[in-house]
């Protein structure tokens, strides 16, 4: 599971360097902004909820994110795990440098304050809350404080309480379940910084590798190989949020963070006339097939549209996994009709048929690489 541990855009407080603990200061103007930016950052990977500190600056930073990322307002919960650490009698005072700063944040036995214990105690249990929900990716909005005390747990004191101050905005990026543990990815990414965009393309290259990687899998069944996988440069630069050039982008693709190839094996990049092949071991194809994750609605497409179906049970099978389906026509030459799902991130793509005699056939797109298309 990835979660994107998120703090809070800026309220007046943080302007004036004043501590905040859990006094309940709604963002400002540039708080607002920066929540926004940060949402348009998160786009694309598959987020599929936002949980938040039931403080009013985290919720709004929340609903901001959800808003542009394409989550419905239920989608977007507080969770109470995820609350500012209590400075007690800090709260309200102006901080007078960094120095004072850290030597507070780092600080466990001062009167009224909350003890680090207990902080770091909730915000892991906060953590394994959001591993218990099944989902793959979510957002997690909370306060510099308790985000530092868990960065801090979690790296056995190398960054986070005492150390790292965190942007307002900020986003880190944590990965891990339950019974493996959880470990650090990035920290600290300012939100309206491209290279965070950038950092995090490699999270949505990694999303459809193993999109792609399942669906086979789905339709050949599980074979221990090596596999060869296509992409155009315009759908690695949609990832990336770049216009990169082929040797760019080759360049790029030569050094894939450790996180993705602990997974999925040393992948191998190669590229000719604008096209990319991913070379991926075996390793890759048994990471999937035993790390299945999501539900079986692939893999009852897969078989339905192997069966001789009709549009109208393929339809139907849309409508049991959500009510919010869209569904057209299309008239290009190509497909024949498209269908998606309105509230299910994790499923981003667009699925195009067409009716071939008596079978059809599909292919899912990207919801960026669909409009390239101009379906």
């Amino acid at each position: 599971m990835k979660i994107y541990l998120i703090r809070h855009g800026e309220t007046d407080w943080n302007h004036i360097n004043r501590f905040q603990g859990r006094e309940n200061v709604p963002l400002n103007a540039a708080g607002i902004l920066q929540a926004r930016n940060c949402g348009k950052t998160l786009q694309g990977l598959s987020i599929e909820a936002v949980y938040t500190s039931p403080l009013m600056r985290a919720g709004r930073t929340g609903a901001e994110i959800g808003a542009r990322i394409g989550l419905l307002p239920e989608q977007v919960q507080p969770m109470e795990e995820l609350i500012e650490r209590d400075l007690g009698p800090f709260s309200g005072q102006l901080v007078k440098d960094k120095k004072e700063y850290f030597a507070l944040a780092a600080g466990d036995g001062v009167p009224g304050m909350e003890p680090f214990k207990a902080v770091l105690k909730r915000m892991q249990q906060a953590l394994v809350l959001m591993a218990h929900t099944g989902k793959q990716a979510v957002a997690a909005v909370s306060h510099g404080a308790a985000i530092n005390v868990i960065l801090a747990g979690l790296t056995n004191n190398e960054i986070g309480t005492g150390k790292t101050r965190l942007y307002n905005g900020a986003i880190n990026v944590i990965e891990g379940s339950e019974t493996e543990g959880f470990h650090v990815v990035h920290c600290n990414l300012p939100p309206d910084d491209p290279k965070t965009t950038q950092l995090l393309g490699y999270d949505r290259l990694e999303k459809s590798l193993m999109d792609i990687i399942r669906e086979q899998q789905a339709k050949l069944g599980f074979r221990k190989e090596s596999i060869g996988l296509y992409y155009p440069l315009s759908t690695l630069n949609h990832f990336f949020r770049t216009e990169e050039k082929e040797p760019e982008m080759l360049k790029r693709l030569m050094n894939l963070p450790p996180y993705l190839t602990d997974k999925l094996g040393q992948i191998m990049v190669s590229a000719k006339d604008g096209q990319f092949c991913f070379h991926i071991p075996e390793q890759g194809s048994q990471y999937v097939h035993e790390n299945k994750t999501g539900d079986d609605f692939i893999q009852k497409l897969v078989n339905l549209v192997g069966n001789h179906c009709t549009m109208q049970e393929i339809r139907q099978l849309f409508q049991q996994y959500s009510a919010h389906v869209e569904y057209s026509t299309i008239d290009n030459g190509e497909f024949d009709y498209m269908l998606r799902f309105l509230d299910r991130p994790e499923d981003p793509y667009y699925y195009c048929f067409r009716e071939e005699g008596c079978h059809i056939i599909y292919h899912r797109f990207l919801p960026e690489d669909y409009e390239d298309f101009q379906f």
